[in-house]
């Protein structure tokens, strides 16, 4: 069974609670944030009815074999999130497809993944209850994420005015993960007071036109582009320092994996974003990002202990990156 919305999706929840659960579950969302928030929540609704219900999390690439009977499912009641379905390689549906069938009735099984491969589904449709988002329209998108923001603040013991709901979404867009980050700023910067209203979120979020320092750092790194933007103080510069560490850090990775010839990982980075970078490094050396690396040190020493201004480190790093941008 696919269900399309949210209000469906818990519907159908409500009425087999508490002894008629699904045995397999799948939720399909192209966000990986959402997907585990998702395996989240659900786990937390059915460990309400079966209190000794366990969780674990299994991602399809860590599985060196299908024998998941005996290694992974037992008689004790768990629930059990088998994480990126669609990197299943086809030759294993079947094998995969036997696994899950077979598992242990005390056994719940959450399926997460980016698509739904038909074969797969069509040898489970009669057990699975599958949350798809995959023809979710934006309004649709909104609504559900208005329903989730509300809810969160009410876990917060907050009242957020609709006003500020739409507020929030409009100045932070569709990113499940970084409105939650803000509405839990906001909860705290509310201490105090019942509800979170719009002049809350006027003084406490920033609007996606302006770059977040992830960003102004990334288009650094890859590009060679960046607007000083929120550069305004050293306490800025040394954020912005930190996030473009963590870009190239993640640079060095992927090319440290290239030369060695491995598949380059990192851990919470989505496929498409990881392709980007991989992409990026094959154009460059390795040396090239160790070198911004002791670069980098070496402004964040300059800006603690000689108190350089922070517009003349970031125009600084600006100028190194671009002088090995173009090179290539």
């Amino acid at each position: 069974m696919k269900l399309s919305s949210q209000e469906a999706f818990e519907k159908n929840l409500r009425h087999s609670a508490p002894s008629h659960f699904a045995g397999i579950y799948a939720a399909i969302i192209d966000d990986r944030f959402e997907r585990l928030y998702f395996a989240d929540k659900l786990y937390q609704f059915i460990k309400h009815y079966k209190p000794q219900l366990t969780k674990e999390l299994i991602r399809i690439e860590s599985l060196e074999s299908f024998s998941l009977s005996s290694d992974l499912f037992s008689s004790e009641e768990r629930f059990v999130v088998i994480d990126q379905l669609e990197k299943l390689k086809k030759v294993d549906y079947q094998a995969f497809i036997r696994e899950i069938e077979g598992v242990d009735q005390k056994t719940i099984v959450l399926l997460l993944s980016e698509t739904f491969p038909s074969d797969i589904y069509q040898a489970l449709k009669s057990d699975v209850v599958a949350f798809d988002l995959t023809g979710e329209k934006p309004w649709e998108r909104k609504k559900r994420h208005i329903s989730e923001l509300i809810k969160m603040a009410a876990k917060q013991k907050k009242r957020i005015e609709l006003t500020a709901v739409d507020l929030l979404i409009e100045s932070v867009g569709a990113d499940l993960a970084r409105l939650k980050s803000e509405l839990e700023k906001l909860c705290i910067f509310t201490e105090g007071k019942e509800s979170i209203v719009v002049s809350d979120v006027r003084q406490m979020t920033l609007p996606t036109k302006e770059k977040s320092y992830w960003q102004m750092a990334k288009d650094l790194i890859l590009e060679g582009e960046a607007e000083r933007g929120r550069i305004k103080d050293l306490s800025d510069w040394l954020i912005f320092a930190g996030q473009v560490r963590n870009q190239l850090m993640n640079m060095v990775r992927i090319s440290e994996a290239l030369e060695k010839g491995e598949v380059p990982k990192i851990d919470g980075m989505r496929d498409k974003e990881l392709a980007l970078l991989i992409e990026k490094c094959r154009e460059r050396k390795l040396a090239d990002f160790l070198e911004l690396l002791d670069l980098l040190f070496q402004y964040e020493l300059e800006a603690k202990e000689e108190g350089l201004k922070a517009d003349h480190l970031f125009d600084r790093l600006v100028i190194e990156v671009n002088k090995q941008v173009a090179k290539v």
